[in-house]
């Protein structure tokens, strides 16, 4: 198992940038099916991917697909409405999203370097 420590793997004007462009693409889908009842199952759709793509290259989890589908990309966030260990989460905005990851990440990141400090000291 590969243990070493690394940076976050997308900077905040890239993954803003992302995220506002598949929200971007979404609405515009959206006006096609309600504007013109086009099907848009039909329609070649990459977004899915894309977000899934994002929740695996972060190592989030969910968090991403979250905030795209459940939060209709922060449209629909209500403040304290997503608590960690009874902390009040922001993520309405893709920065905030992005700030959450990065944070979550350096723990991660943080942890394996205490185990590999450790695993270091053994004799």
């Amino acid at each position: 198992m590969n243990n070493s420590i690394r940076e976050f793997p997308i900077n905040k004007q890239q993954f803003v940038k992302i995220i506002n462009k598949l929200k971007e693409h979404n609405e515009y889908i959206m006006k096609l099916y309600g504007e013109f009842g086009i099907d848009y199952d039909k329609i070649p759709y990459v977004d899915d991917e894309l977000v899934q793509l994002l929740d695996v290259l972060t190592s989030d989890g969910e968090w991403v697909s979250y905030y795209c589908y459940e939060l209709n990309f922060g449209k629909d966030y209500h403040e304290g409405s997503i608590t960690i260990n009874n902390i009040p989460i922001d993520i309405s905005t893709p920065e905030k999203l992005y700030n959450m990851l990065v944070a979550d990440w350096n723990k991660k990141q943080e942890k394996k370097q205490m185990w590999n400090d450790w695993e270091v000291q053994l004799p």
